[in-house]
């Protein structure tokens, strides 16, 4: 659990269009993936609350996701470049990305303190890799 559904909700409503984006995929009332994008001061966009039912992943739909939350940075916000976070450990998705254009920039940041608590006692110093698509 990366964000509570109270701070969701408050997303949700709270968001701007013209920086702000959640895209959630529903089939029959159950929610199969989601990603959030936000346009940066930098003129970059951030994508994040990035996930996809474990039981539907490696079929297609974390691609569709991703494209589109890019395609609509990059038609509406005129913007060229994107930013995500990926925790460190999961070697298994830097391939995934990387094929997507993405690459390490060599920027670590730490998990956020108020969060830990949503995810129980981590048994390792919880970090993320910076990525970037400098080419969207």
């Amino acid at each position: 659990v990366r964000i509570k559904e109270k701070a969701m909700v408050e997303l949700l409503r709270n968001q701007d269009p013209d920086r702000s984006l959640v895209l959630v995929a529903v089939e029959d009332g159950r929610i199969l993936g989601s990603i959030h994008a936000e346009k940066r001061e930098d003129n970059r966009a951030e994508f994040g609350l990035f996930a996809v039912d474990p039981s539907l992943q490696s079929r297609g739909l974390g691609g569709m996701l991703l494209d589109a939350a890019e395609a609509h940075a990059r038609d509406s916000w005129e913007v060229d470049e994107g930013v995500m976070y990926l925790l460190e450990m999961r070697e298994d998705l830097y391939r995934w990305y990387e094929k997507r254009g993405y690459r390490r920039t060599g920027v670590k940041v730490p998990f956020p303190e108020d969060q830990i608590g949503a995810i129980g006692i981590p048994l390792v110093e919880l970090r993320f890799d910076e990525l970037i698509n400098p080419a969207l």
